[in-house]
């Protein structure tokens, strides 16, 4: 059975990888536009409660945050989400 599920795992992980290890461009961005959507929500339930979020990011120099902040603040609304 374990090796059942090691197989399917495996087959599940190609999919979405291409040879040298990246995503797939297709499921890159569909994974994004869903992780953004997510993100969208939490802004608006965070507004609704009048809490605040506090999300760090930590890395070495030049590792790609400032990247991933854009890609993931793309869709939010700039009146209630602030970067510092």
């Amino acid at each position: 059975m374990k090796e059942a599920k090691k197989v399917k795992e495996k087959e599940k992980e190609q999919s979405y990888l291409r040879k040298n290890g990246k995503l797939k461009r297709a499921f890159y961005e569909e994974e994004l536009l869903h992780l953004q959507e997510e993100f969208v929500k939490l802004q608006y339930w965070a507004k609704e409660k009048g809490l605040r979020v506090v999300i760090v990011f930590e890395g070495r120099d030049a590792a790609g945050k400032g990247g991933v902040i854009k890609r993931i603040q793309e869709r939010t609304n700039p009146r209630v989400v602030r970067v510092v």
